[in-house]
């Protein structure tokens, strides 16, 4: 395998973080539980991951992939956990056998290796001179794409720092073709596309201090970037139109630094361990910084980081023309900035709703982020009739009608709220 020795740098300061085929003597590397099997431990290194993290770079992304064009189908067992009962169902998925590049740390030399992997189909297959196995979350998610969570058993003491993960997609294209006649005639053919997407996947080996708390700080900088931009360019609050809504009292900005926290985490994760669930996204966070979730999208078409969906996020281009947000759905849900613009602003246009329904007191309400967060996950509408229901009724939970998932947004939110009150 392609093989890079680098020598060890001290770094006075860490680096700051910007934003099928078979091979010979190889082996199908078995895949155990993470519950089952805890992570190796490594000694401490003598520097920065961070010192490491974009270093052999070139490397990485000069490696070659091959991809293949014929399906392999596999599946995977989903855990799905409420808080009050356990299903699991069966994920089904299919693509072509495909290699991976994966950028390798020597948590005890510094040196940096480039290692290219196979899945075929659920299976791994590593090359001759590492023994790699794919790590199962407690959500019983396996294979993840880029952010994969994979482990090196041997030799000891490396671990995957990144990796190019080639992604496939299909398009039709029309080309022009000779009919049996000889002449040209243009037919529609389905055509394979494969973007290489460079990422740090999530670890237990990349769980450190430093990285939660850089993941933190980045949250915390866009949130705070994206709420001065609102002010410099004048953008008034819909709720409260003499004042400027990224100056508004009523929606502080820890209201938005929890708002990746709550799309990016998985509720059964989070109702094992909510704390290691919700440091795993500040991780990737600082990791991937303005990468991190920009290319994630859920069934319902809701895309980056907050999770916008295009009808929502039009809607408010449309009803803040001063916020300048970007046009172009995609490129804005990926953008960090412009989404969290998107999400300020998006609070803003639902406090309004729930002002008028239920009168300026609401301003004052000590839920009145839950009713947000309530709003934001599904509809306002819904966490507005839930609130009704609950006032007229005398029920001391006013969630008690709110959708499942929705339910499950406040579990999490009321987690990280007490986060700032211990």
């Amino acid at each position: 395998m392609r093989h890079l020795k680098i020598f060890l740098i001290i770094a006075i300061a860490a680096t700051s973080l910007m934003v099928a085929f078979s091979y010979p003597h190889t082996q199908v590397v078995e895949v155990a539980s993470s519950q089952e099997q805890p992570s190796i431990p490594h000694p401490a290194p003598a520097f920065s991951v961070l010192d490491k993290l974009h270093e052999g770079d070139d490397l990485l992304i000069a490696t070659p992939l091959k991809v293949g064009t014929k399906d392999i189908p596999y599946k995977e067992v989903r855990i799905n956990r409420d808080g009050s009962k356990t299903t699991t169902t069966n994920q089904k998925f299919a693509e072509p056998e495909k290699e991976i590049a994966l950028k390798l740390l020597n948590l005890e030399t510094g040196d940096i290796d480039i290692a290219v992997i196979t899945k075929r189909g659920a299976d791994l297959i590593s090359p001759s001179n590492y023994k790699i196995e794919v790590m199962e979350r407690s959500s019983g998610i396996r294979w993840n794409k880029w952010n994969t969570h994979f482990r090196v058993i041997e030799p000891s003491n490396w671990i995957v720092l990144k990796n190019k993960y080639p992604e496939i997609s299909y398009e039709n294209v029309k080309k022009q073709v000779k009919n049996k006649a000889g002449k040209l005639q243009t037919v529609t053919v389905r055509q394979q596309v494969v973007e290489e997407i460079i990422y740090s996947p999530y670890s237990d080996d990349l769980h450190l201090p430093e990285l939660v708390d850089g993941g933190k700080e980045y949250i915390d900088s866009v949130v705070a970037s994206a709420q001065a931009e609102l002010i410099r360019f004048g953008v008034k609050s819909r709720t409260l139109p003499d004042q400027l809504v990224g100056a508004l009292e009523v929606l502080p900005a820890r209201f938005f630094k929890r708002i990746p926290l709550l799309e990016q985490s998985d509720l059964g994760e989070f109702v094992l361990d909510p704390q290691k669930t919700a440091d795993r996204v500040r991780v990737i966070i600082k990791l991937n910084a303005e990468r991190a979730y920009s290319l994630t999208c859920s069934k319902a078409n809701a895309c980056g980081w907050v999770q916008f969906t295009p009808k929502t996020y039009q809607a408010i281009r449309k009803a803040y023309p001063l916020a300048k947000l970007d046009s172009d759905f995609e490129r804005g849900a990926a953008n960090h900035l412009n989404s969290m613009k998107a999400a300020i602003l998006l609070y803003d246009y639902n406090l309004q709703g729930f002002v008028s329904r239920h009168g300026k007191s609401i301003l004052y309400d000590p839920r009145l982020e839950e009713y947000l967060a309530a709003g934001y996950n599904g509809r306002p509408t819904t966490a507005s009739a839930s609130l009704k229901a609950a006032i007229s009724k005398g029920l001391g939970d006013w969630t008690q009608k709110l959708k499942l998932e929705t339910k499950g947004f406040m579990t999490k939110l009321r987690y990280l709220q007490g986060e700032d009150a211990s």
